[in-house]
């Protein structure tokens, strides 16, 4: 019995070392979950202005030249993050806070088409939010694409 006992412990060790190998591995070749997230939020947003930009009734009139503008740098630093998709481990760490923003910027952005277009927000006041959110998306994009250029 007592070797019974010795093999399935030798057994469970070995098993305990293969993953915790495969799990420090593993860290260094699947992205963060931050570049996964900015990445998802991206690509959900630049598929719905894509659509909003070619409507034929054209219900963003007032704010299109924004929108064309935030579509260019969103597709833009959906490239830059692509790109990182398997990163190097210096650069998760150098572009984390960056990749965090660009997600965050997203979805004001999105949150902000979305108010804009049910008519419960002024169109002054989505002009300068969307100046203000292409500001900081060209700033975070120029960032990634020194990180990445490294």
């Amino acid at each position: 019995m007592d070797a019974g006992l010795d093999a399935f412990l030798y057994q469970a060790d070995l098993l305990k070392a293969n993953i915790l190998s495969f799990i420090s591995a593993s860290a260094y070749i699947t992205p963060r979950t931050c570049v996964v997230d900015s990445f998802l939020i991206l690509h959900s947003l630049v598929d719905n202005l894509e659509d909003l930009l070619n409507q034929e009734d054209d219900p963003i009139a007032d704010v299109k030249g924004q929108l064309n503008f935030l579509h260019h740098e969103l597709l833009l630093s959906h490239s830059s993050i692509h790109e990182m998709r398997s990163p190097q481990p210096s650069e998760i760490g150098e572009a984390k806070e960056a990749l965090m923003c660009i997600g965050g910027i997203a979805h004001q952005a999105q949150y902000l088409i979305t108010t804009f277009l049910v008519k419960d927000i002024p169109v002054w006041y989505v002009i300068n939010r969307l100046t203000d959110l292409n500001n900081r998306i060209e700033i975070l994009r120029k960032e990634l694409q020194l990180i990445t250029k490294k």
